[in-house]
């Protein structure tokens, strides 16, 4: 009896072990298929709709790790985050270290295709934090592996995409090289739409050549065929970069049409970011026709924006535009005020652009030191070639072919050592040449930013005396037009106006506004001087703030009311209390202190 109940046991458990083996291979394949078929909405919906591709990566990372977090999987999750982040331009969650320390665990000798799609996350990250050098990089070594994967369809975005890394460090002849090999597969396949997107990249690019015309042209003629796929964000993409081209070339009108196209496409897709774009474009518009209240409309929709997704970099030119509108009517409280947001921005970004510009210059000097080695490489390819197929000959000859294969290795042997001689010292000299250029770049942005800056206070300080003397002529208008003609009120409006411009010239009360503003704009300046001498009197400090903003001496004189013989022996007893050197003026003293 009891051996009859062990055999049931035993079938029952034959029975149902695989049943459930089978069961469980099937779930996993089910979540095998969404995992793919999730990955091509990602990318069917990521231009067109933020919010649902926001949600479909939420999902897909969500069933990798019910998968395991196999690399397999974790790599293209991490893919369709950091794209999704790029279109958009913000720099997305993932730190570069997160996807470094997914690279550890992933072996790139049998998954060369999942560790270039590491790579080329990291290259995308690395752009959007203005690291062009290592963006370079790692889109370079993205490449390699998906060769070795022999993915073309990847190996032609990656080429796309480190195009648009060198348009944006303005190496515009090899950003249409690398587009061209995208192209050439996109032709192809005869994948239409990506052949129509990359043709538009080229011919958008040809304009920052110099062959303005030629590119309007080009994109003008591409039109009907882009129009024609019905694709949403493709013709948003076209009616803006015409649009663009147009308004730098002056076609104001035209250009405005296109970005109507463009902002009516816009509305039909769930992409914020393309359309702030085109907002700030049209704002731009009615700011060059002087229809300050439409600029304003745009713009602020757009300050909005890129405040709740804290993108200080855009701000800058949001801000001068409003700055602009408000100035064109007259409202230079407001428009002061936005200058003021602007310059605050920008010294908050000043040493972030000064990067950046550092990191394009080493970008450059990466792709020639890539060039070359590359080159290199390439010759030695060559050259252990022969020298192999030398070898393979001698074994299959007589002693004599053997003694003349001999003399020839060798000769050959000596030609390379001398050719890896001269390479090696072209490299050299090229690495000086380009360090040697490179550090004269830093130099003359350092001064050119200087210069910048300089101006910029300058400006501020001009347009803070010019606001003061507009709100005294306000208020000579306003008592003008209330003045009946009678002759006890033209007698009171005398008064008035006498009084007013008694007190606008009034030395101390005027030298108080002037003082509180250009404090604003130059802060610490007068605590600076009275440390560097206590016994600075107030009308040295006055003469002091006119020099920084850059007054003429006959200017100071009528200020002042004094002659300007005087202005100079003032400026000469000033440089000796200050003690400058007698090599250094006055004028750069105080403008760089």
């Amino acid at each position: 009896m009891t051996t009859y109940k062990t055999i049931h046991i035993y079938f029952f458990i034959f029975f149902l072990l695989p049943i459930h083996l089978y069961g469980k291979e099937k779930t996993h394949q089910d979540s095998i298929k969404r995992f793919d078929s999730l990955c091509v909405e990602i990318t069917e919906n990521q231009n067109i709709d933020i919010t649902k591709t926001d949600s479909l990566v939420n999902e897909l990372s969500a069933l990798a790790q019910n998968l395991g977090n196999d690399p397999e999987f974790r790599s293209r999750v991490i893919y369709h985050q950091v794209s999704s982040s790029y279109i958009s331009e913000q720099i997305p969650q993932l730190e570069t270290q997160d996807i470094r320390t997914v690279m550890q665990h992933c072996d790139s000798v049998h998954h060369p295709f999942e560790y270039g799609l590491l790579y080329f996350s990291l290259s995308m990250v690395k752009n959007l934090s203005n690291e062009y050098p290592g963006a370079l990089n790692c889109g370079l070594k993205a490449l390699e592996f998906m060769e070795k994967a022999n993915n073309q369809e990847y190996i032609a975005k990656i080429n796309y995409s480190i195009s648009n890394l060198f348009k944006t460090i303005g190496e515009y002849n090899n950003s249409i090289t690398y587009a061209r090999k995208s192209l050439n597969y996109y032709e192809a396949q005869q994948k239409k739409k990506e052949c129509l997107s990359t043709l538009l990249g080229i011919y958008t690019t040809t304009y920052y050549l110099g062959e303005k015309e030629k590119a309007i042209r080009l994109i003008t003629e591409l039109l009907p065929a882009i129009e024609a796929t019905n694709d949403t964000y493709l013709q948003l993409a076209a009616y803006t970069n015409l649009g663009s081209c147009l308004a730098q070339n002056e076609q104001k009108d035209l250009s405005f049409k296109y970005y109507r196209k463009a902002l009516e496409l816009s509305n039909s897709i769930n992409n914020e970011y393309a359309k702030i774009s085109i907002l700030q474009n049209i704002g731009g518009y009615y700011l060059r026709i002087n229809q300050a209240d439409s600029c304003q409309k745009y713009l602020k929709q757009v300050k909005r924006y890129y405040l709740r997704h804290n993108i200080p970099n855009r701000l800058m030119g949001t801000y001068v535009g409003l700055a602009l509108s408000f100035s064109q009517k007259h409202q230079f409280d407001s428009a002061f005020h936005y200058f003021t947001e602007y310059d605050s921005i920008r010294n908050l970004l000043l040493d972030n652009e000064r990067l950046s510009l550092v990191n394009r210059t080493e970008a450059k000097y990466m792709l020639a030191n890539y060039q070359n080695q590359l080159k290199l490489a390439q010759d030695e390819y060559i050259i252990k070639k022969k020298q192999t197929t030398i070898v393979i000959l001698s074994g299959t000859g007589i002693i004599l072919v053997i003694l003349l294969t001999l003399l020839i290795v060798i000769k050959q042997k000596k030609i390379v050592f001398q050719q890896k001689e001269l390479k090696e010292m072209e490299n050299r000299q090229l690495n000086e040449k380009l360090l040697h250029e490179k550090n004269l770049s830093q130099l003359q942005k350092q001064e050119f930013t200087q210069t910048i800056d300089s101006r910029n206070r300058e400006i501020s300080t001009s347009l803070l005396l010019l606001s003061n003397k507009n709100l005294v002529l306000s208020k000579i208008l306003q008592m003008t037009e209330s003045c009946d003609g009678q002759k006890s009120d033209i007698e009171k409006y005398r008064k008035e106006v006498e009084a007013l411009i008694k007190n606008c010239l009034s030395f101390d009360e005027e030298w108080n506004e002037f003082k509180l503003h250009f404090e604003q704009v130059h802060p610490l300046f007068f605590t600076k001087l009275k440390h560097l001498s206590k016994d600075m009197t107030e009308n040295e400090l006055r003469l002091c703030a006119y020099i920084k903003i850059g007054m003429r001496a006959k200017e100071i004189a009528q200020l002042l009311s004094v002659s300007p013989d005087s202005v100079k022996m003032s400026r000469y007893r000033l440089k000796k209390k200050l003690d400058i050197a007698g090599e250094t003026s006055i004028d750069d003293f105080l403008r760089n202190l």
